[in-house]
């Protein structure tokens, strides 16, 4: 009975151990990429109202005070303009 219970814990300390080197010995996992489909020149400008990114030249574009702001939506666009900013 002890050499059977000697061989039971034997043979998980041997799947501990392996699990364990496996988890050291495995490779860091890789950072996502964002925007993988972008070209790579593509120019991204933060909506003021909302804060979602959205390429340059698909934003919705309003003058206020002499600056131009760029918007993801007309729907931001007129919050910002409604709130007057």
């Amino acid at each position: 009975m002890r050499a059977l219970l000697i061989a039971v814990y034997a043979v998980i300390a041997w799947y501990a151990a392996r699990a364990v080197l496996r988890w050291l010995l495995q490779s860091p996992p890789k950072p996502e990429r964002r925007g993988a489909g972008l070209p790579p020149d593509a120019d991204m400008v933060r909506d003021p109202e909302c804060g979602v990114y959205v390429l340059k030249d698909r934003a919705v574009t309003r003058i206020v005070r002499g600056s131009v702001l760029c918007f993801c939506s007309e729907a931001c666009a007129d919050k910002n303009e409604a709130r007057g900013r």
